[in-house]
């Protein structure tokens, strides 16, 4: 099932996490990838929670995409799954 929660989107991220979840959308659509919204922010959208954090997965090689995405709009990855282990 895909859920469309654009709205809930622009409603509840502060103007600094809609750019940085615009910035990882512009990236992916550049490269080609698919990436989508996964854990509690999902929850927390449909539920009009308070939005902790945002988690993307990214339907190819997430570690180069990050890579890319720090190289192609200044900004620093904290986590992969990568570095996680």
């Amino acid at each position: 099932m895909v859920l469309n929660l654009k709205k809930q989107i622009e409603l509840q991220l502060s103007k600094e996490r809609l750019n940085a979840l615009e910035l990882c959308s512009a990236v992916a659509f550049e490269r080609e990838y698919r990436i989508f919204l996964i854990g509690g922010i999902v929850r927390d959208l449909i539920l009009s929670s308070k939005i902790k954090d945002i988690d993307i997965t990214v339907e190819s090689d997430a570690i180069l995409f990050c890579q890319k995405l720090e190289k192609e709009v200044d900004c620093e990855i904290v986590a992969t799954q990568e570095n996680l282990r």
